[in-house]
């Protein structure tokens, strides 16, 4: 079994399906993860196929008229997931901050707050099932789901065989650099039979050797999407992790 070395869409200057695609193909990816924009373009039977939409929405939002706007923003993005085949939609579980989904604020650890996450997702939830989707809920320190421990919470709590986690190296171990090997390891072991996607960046700060080789010993492909790197970087970090992979 081998890991999908993908690439964030976001990462390249172009703007359209089809830049994007070049871009990704000369960067030697062999997957994408795209916003819905980009996505609903996708050329079928592309060579690099989406591994992943974006879902980007604030799901725990204080006022409910904009978590109403961003469960139907999930909902669109669940759509246009069917329609492109991509089987995972990528899902921030959002913060009391008003302005950035991804933001820390103090309400953030309320029962209120963890409430409404609940109910955005369990809006949203019964259309993945139906449509084959499954949400990957991304646990980091600045929203409701903060950790491995509160995304296993979610996770129990919504009971869906269509929500799962997605895992990002760097947002894990955050400032504990010291203690990253034991953080990726507690987090796999609460989360390993529900990760569905991964995320690659910090790679010069964080440990993604250990990582990846956490994600090979779940014995099944779990795409790895490289974030947030400079498009010139592209191609020699694709071939950085591609090295990882093939464990050298």
């Amino acid at each position: 079994m081998t890991v999908t070395v993908a690439i964030h869409a976001r990462s390249f200057s172009a703007e359209t399906s089809e830049g994007v695609l070049a871009a990704a193909l000369k960067a030697g990816a062999a997957g994408v993860q795209a916003s819905a924009t980009i996505a609903r373009g996708w050329p079928s039977g592309a060579a690099v196929p989406l591994v992943a939409v974006s879902g980007t929405a604030n799901l725990a939002h204080p006022d409910a008229g904009e978590r109403a706007r961003s469960v139907a923003t999930l909902r669109a993005a669940v759509e246009v997931a069917v329609s492109v085949g991509s089987p995972v939609v990528s899902v921030c579980a959002g913060t009391r901050d008003a302005l950035d989904p991804w933001r820390s604020h103090p309400d953030n650890r309320s029962a209120e707050a963890w409430a409404d996450t609940c109910a955005s997702l369990a809006a949203v939830l019964p259309l993945a099932e139906s449509r084959g989707v499954t949400l990957a809920v991304e646990p980091e320190a600045g929203v409701t789901v903060c950790d491995a421990v509160q995304a296993r919470r979610l996770l129990d709590e919504l009971a869906s065989p269509r929500l799962g986690v997605l895992l990002d190296a760097a947002n894990l171990v955050g400032g504990r650099v010291s203690e990253q090997t034991a953080i990726l390891a507690h987090a796999f072991a609460l989360l390993a039979d529900d990760v569905v996607l991964a995320h690659a960046k910090d790679l010069e700060r964080v440990d993604h050797r250990a990582f990846v080789q956490l994600l090979l010993l779940l014995g099944r492909d779990v795409p790895l999407v490289l974030h947030d790197v400079e498009e010139s970087r592209a191609a020699t970090t694709i071939a950085a992790l591609h090295e990882l992979v093939a464990g050298r």
